[in-house]
């Protein structure tokens, strides 16, 4: 392949992707952002409990803990900010896959204006995000209920609520890569539409870090070896990193002929 050595290349060899002294600031900006909220979120949540220490029908406590997750739940805002940094996250992947494939050389450009990137900021990642609201819910009711039922303080069950993986630091920063990582990857597969839209014959390749910790699905995909730009991988994902995986390190790799 023409580029293919030239992509290669550019992937250090831990497998990582390129540029990661930069994806690794915006990971660590987003982190702390998304740690802030987790603690707005923490406030909101024990201060709602509060109201609930002198309630003593079971059921009822149950009813207002549904409550403390509606609507004015406080995580938009953490959506928000998550996707101002994935945008310029967004389009550093996309200016460094048309720096590497020259891609440049016949008319591909990038902005924010694109509507693949438009799809994805107002579309795609907040329904996505979205469902952290339901995840917190489903890692936090259960500590509410049994600080209602043993007439924890406020105070304790805000200790307990900050060391639950739901608002723990490890989760800040498995979001943060993850975004991170998804919205790096978005930007080098849409420069890559345009390539095909323009009559090339445009394809990718799944690179792992090839690792112990790299899994049998990311590892398969890897065998696959170079395919159209528009198949998905065999683990269903049409680009890196695996939508069923927070956690996946790996990266894509384009070519066009």
């Amino acid at each position: 392949m023409q580029y293919e050595n030239h992509l290669l290349q550019t992937v250090t060899k831990a497998g990582v992707r390129p540029q990661g002294r930069k994806l690794r600031r915006a990971e660590r900006k987003t982190q702390r952002l998304v740690d802030t909220q987790f603690d707005v979120q923490i406030k909101h949540i024990t201060k709602k409990y509060k109201r609930l220490l002198n309630k003593k029908d079971f059921k009822a406590l149950e009813d207002d803990v549904d409550l403390i997750f509606g609507d004015k739940f406080p995580d938009k805002t953490m959506i928000n900010e998550i996707l101002v940094v994935s945008a310029a996250t967004m389009k550093l992947g996309a200016d460094y896959r048309i720096r590497a494939s020259r891609l440049s050389k016949i008319g591909i450009s990038f902005n924010l204006k694109h509507p693949l990137a438009i799809d994805y900021l107002t579309n795609t990642r907040p329904l996505i995000l979205s469902a952290m609201k339901e995840t917190t819910k489903e890692h936090i009711k259960p500590l509410l209920i049994e600080g209602i039922s043993t007439g924890a303080s406020p105070q304790s069950l805000a200790k307990t609520i900050s060391q639950n993986y739901a608002f723990s630091k490890d989760r800040s920063l498995m979001i943060a890569v993850n975004e991170m990582g998804t919205a790096y990857e978005e930007g080098n597969f849409i420069p890559m539409v345009d390539v095909e839209a323009k009559g090339f014959d445009a394809i990718k390749k799944w690179l792992t870090v090839n690792d112990p910790r790299v899994t049998v699905e990311c590892h398969n995909n890897q065998a696959m070896g170079w395919i159209k730009l528009r198949k998905d991988f065999s683990s269903n994902d049409e680009k890196a990193p695996r939508h069923s995986n927070p956690r996946c390190r790996c990266t894509t790799l384009y070519d066009y002929n």
